[in-house]
């Protein structure tokens, strides 16, 4: 069985994809303000949506289970590379489409500082 799981680097500012320990893809992430950081920890994803009206959500949502937190596109791709959410992780729109598409429902997703 194959072992796909997500690291975010908030440092960095990026989300990396892996499969089998082997690197697929690494994205730049916008993360949480300082006085609203993204949760360091051990999480995985509890649901995905595709949203039809794309806010500041963007066009995918993928929850953890560290409740109201999740890794979702933004309606405003300049933020990407920022420490500016309320501690979601946001992607670009086509970037979170990608991930969307090859991650499940329990995917472990690693948030380190």
């Amino acid at each position: 069985m194959s072992q796909t799981y997500i690291t975010i680097e908030l440092a960095l500012r990026r989300l990396s994809l892996y499969k089998n320990n082997h690197l697929l893809y690494s994205f730049p992430v916008a993360i949480g303000k300082s006085h609203t950081p993204s949760p360091v920890g051990n999480w995985h994803i509890i649901n995905k949506k595709i949203l039809t009206d794309p806010g500041p959500f963007g066009t995918r949502w993928m929850g953890l289970n560290k409740p109201g937190y999740g890794i979702h596109g933004t309606n405003a791709p300049k933020d990407i590379g920022s420490a500016i959410s309320h501690g979601c992780i946001r992607m670009y729109n086509a970037d979170a489409e990608q991930l969307f598409s090859l991650i499940h429902i329990g995917t472990p997703v690693l948030i380190t500082p």
